[in-house]
C-alpha cells in the first residue's frame, strides 16, 4: 500500500464526526499527525474549562440551514458520521413540513495541543490541535401539513418571535396546542454513552434540553474536533439534491394534493433517479454532484386528507297530528313496528350532504304514522372552503327496527343499528295532556362519516 493511499485512509479518518466515531477518537487523539511520510505525535493536555454551551432554536428550511447550524461542513463528514447519516435519512425535511432544531453543544473538558501553533506555520501537516468533550443535543421538531393554507396557518401560529430562549415556554405551549390538530414527528439525537435518553414526547423533550448542561456535567463523551490546516468545503449542491429527494418521495406519496399536469410516475421516476444518483455519491465519494433541480408542482390551497366526520348523538320524536290513529288505553294484542332510516347523499353540485330521515309506524302491520325530515348535514361553503364532495365511501344508508306489544303506557329499548347508524334508544308514551300516542328515538348514534373530497 502506497503512502498516499495510506494517507488518503488515515485523512478520511481523521476527519469522521466524532459524536457517532467514538472508537476512531481512540485510535487517533489529540496531537496525531498525519503527513504520509511521519506520524509524530504532538503531545496535549486535558483541561476543564469552564462549561461552554452552544445553544440554538432555528426554523430548518432545508439541508443546508440544518449541518450549517450543527456545524458539519466535511464531504467526509457528512457520509462517515452515523448521525448525519440519521439526519440525511429523516424524510420530513421538506418543503411541505414546517421543520424546527433545538439544539445544544455542551463542553465540559477540552484536550489540546501544549505547543505553539506558530511553530508548524511551514510544515504543511494535518494533526488533531483540539478536541472537545461533553455532550451534544438534537431535536428536530416536523409539523406535517397537507396544503397550502395549512402550512401558512402554521407558519402563522409560530412566528420568529417565538423562536428565542427567552419565549421557550411559550414556544413549548405552542407546539403542545398544534399537536392537538396536526401531526408532529419528533426526531431526537443525543451524544453517546450520556445517562440521558432521546424522546418523542414534547414536554419531556424540552426538560431534556433545557436541563441538558446540568444532567451531563462531568461528562467527557467526544463531541468535536478541531485540526491544522483544515480545509473547509461546500456541501451546499449534495445537500440540495437530498432536499429534492425528500420533496420528490413526498409528490410521490401525496398526489392528491398537487396540481399534477405529469403523470405522477414522472415525480416516482425522478425520485428514483435522485435516490440512485445520490448513492454512486456516497459509495465513490465524488463531490461533483450535477443534479439538476426541475420544478416541482404547485399545491392545492385545501387538504384533501380529511379524518371521518364525527356527528352528535341526536334525537328525533314524530310529531303527534302525523300519527293517524288513537290508542288511549293499553292493548295487549296491538305490536307496534317501528322502522327508522338514514341517507346521506351528495347534493348541490357537490357542495353539500343532504341527510334525509325516515321514522314509519305500524300498528299490527298498518302504517298509521310516517314523517320525512332532510337537514344539511356537511356543508362545503362552512366546513370545508376550496373543497367539493367527490364520494361517501362509508354506508350512506342506514336503518333501526324493533317492535313493541303495547301493553304498558311508556316503552323503550336499546336499538342495534345497521349502516350509519351505531345504535339508539327508541319508544312510545301516552300523552297525559292529549291522551296521544307520542313515538320517538333519543341518543341515535352514528358512525363517523367517511368522505372523499376533490378540489374546486
Amino acid at each position: 500500500m502506497t503512502n498516499k493511499v495510506i494517507l488518503s485512509s488515515l485523512y478520511s479518518l481523521f476527519l469522521l464526526n466524532t459524536l457517532s466515531a467514538k472508537d476512531i477518537l481512540k485510535e487517533y487523539t489529540c496531537g496525531q499527525s498525519f503527513n504520509g511520510e511521519k506520524n509524530e505525535r504532538y503531545s496535549c493536555k486535558t483541561i476543564q474549562v469552564k462549561q461552554a454551551i452552544d445553544k440554538k432554536i432555528i426554523k430548518i428550511k432545508d439541508f443546508k440551514t440544518l449541518f450549517t447550524a450543527i456545524g458539519t461542513d466535511s464531504f467526509l463528514e457528512l457520509y462517515q458520521s452515523k448521525k448525519n447519516q440519521k439526519l440525511l435519512d429523516d424524510i420530513f425535511i421538506n418543503d411541505y413540513t414546517h421543520t424546527f432544531l433545538i439544539y445544544k453543544k455542551v463542553v465540559n473538558f477540552k484536550e489540546v495541543l501544549e505547543e505553539n501553533l506558530e511553530e508548524f506555520n511551514t510544515t504543511k501537516e494535518d494533526f488533531i490541535k483540539e478536541i472537545s468533550l461533553g455532550g451534544e443535543f438534537i431535536a428536530l421538531i416536523h409539523i406535517q401539513t397537507h396544503s397550502k393554507d395549512k402550512y401558512e396557518k402554521i407558519r402563522k401560529k409560530i412566528s420568529n418571535k417565538l423562536l428565542t430562549f427567552s419565549n421557550i415556554k411559550a414556544l413549548r405551549k405552542k407546539l403542545l396546542e398544534i399537536e392537538k390538530n396536526y401531526d408532529i414527528k419528533i426526531k431526537n439525537y443525543i451524544s453517546d454513552n450520556l445517562p440521558l435518553q432521546p424522546t418523542d414526547d414534547i414536554n419531556t423533550l424540552f426538560n431534556n434540553f433545557e436541563n441538558f448542561e446540568m444532567l451531563i456535567k462531568g461528562e467527557n463523551t467526544p463531541i468535536a474536533l478541531k485540526y491544522y490546516h483544515d480545509k473547509k468545503e461546500s456541501l451546499r449542491s449534495i445537500l440540495n439534491a437530498y432536499y429534492l429527494k425528500n420533496n420528490l418521495n413526498y409528490i410521490k406519496k401525496h398526489p392528491q394534493e398537487f396540481k399534477i399536469s405529469d403523470s405522477i410516475n414522472k415525480y416516482a421516476k425522478k425520485y428514483y433517479n435522485v435516490n440512485q444518483a445520490l448513492v454512486h455519491y456516497a459509495k465513490s465519494r465524488d463531490k461533483n454532484c450535477t443534479i439538476k433541480i426541475p420544478s416541482l408542482p404547485a399545491r392545492y390551497n385545501a387538504s384533501l386528507i380529511i379524518n371521518p366526520i364525527k356527528t352528535l348523538p341526536f334525537t328525533y320524536s314524530i310529531k303527534e297530528e302525523n300519527v293517524k290513529v288513537d290508542y288511549p288505553r293499553i292493548d295487549k294484542n296491538i305490536k307496534f313496528s317501528f322502522s327508522l332510516q338514514i341517507h346521506d347523499e351528495i347534493k348541490r353540485d357537490a357542495k353539500v350532504i343532504i341527510e334525509t330521515t325516515n321514522l314509519t309506524i305500524k300498528s299490527n302491520n298498518k302504517i298509521i304514522a310516517t314523517e320525512k325530515n332532510a337537514h344539511i348535514k356537511v356543508d362545503t361553503f362552512v366546513n370545508y372552503p376550496k373543497l367539493l364532495f367527490s364520494k361517501i365511501n362509508s354506508s350512506s344508508l342506514g336503518s333501526i327496527e324493533e317492535s313493541f306489544i303495547f301493553n304498558k303506557y311508556e316503552q323503550e329499548k336499546k336499538i342495534k343499528g345497521f349502516g350509519p347508524i351505531k345504535e339508539a334508544t327508541c319508544g312510545y308514551k301516552v300523552s297525559i295532556k292529549t291522551n296521544k300516542l307520542q313515538f320517538y328515538c333519543k341518543e341515535i348514534k352514528l358512525k363517523p362519516l367517511d368522505i372523499t373530497f376533490k378540489h374546486k
